[in-house]
């Protein structure tokens, strides 16, 4: 079950043309919000669900405080385990529930970034992580020594 909320997102090349134009455009230190797709969590979940071979797939989402029941529960279970997870998903369930967007004129279209194919990024990320989740593709991890 999913947050009702939502998020902007960038692909990849996206974010190689906002870094390449804040490098060459920008003068001072300005700071710039980098969004291009603004979409909900359902609208996300289904393309990823036609990349996936499950577009049939039902997507319930839950209400907000469901959300953060679901956070406490999870925090309960890291802790007994001995676990630390990273993020206090309780207060965290106030973004993922939020509609988060980012104006592209804000940021992206001042730095040069252009449209691209969210759909088609959306679906290269998918298909990685079943490979991964299969074994038949690596991961990289990342330690600080």
């Amino acid at each position: 079950m999913y947050p009702r909320g939502g998020t902007t997102m960038i692909t990849v090349r996206q974010a190689g043309q906002a870094l390449a134009g804040a490098l060459t455009h920008n003068k001072g230190g300005n700071c710039y919000p980098i969004g291009w797709y603004n979409m909900t969590w359902v609208e996300f979940l289904t393309i990823a669900k036609k990349h996936l071979g499950c577009p049939e797939k039902k997507i319930k989402t839950i209400p907000d405080w469901m959300y953060k029941l679901g956070g406490k529960q999870l925090m309960a279970k890291q802790k007994k385990a001995g676990h630390e997870g990273g993020l206090h998903m309780v207060k965290f369930a106030d973004v993922m529930c939020a509609e988060t967007y980012i104006d592209k004129s804000l940021g992206c279209e001042k730095l040069g970034v252009t449209e691209d194919d969210i759909d088609a990024a959306i679906g290269e990320s998918m298909r990685l992580c079943a490979e991964i989740l299969d074994g038949n593709s690596e991961v990289v991890d990342i330690k600080g020594e």
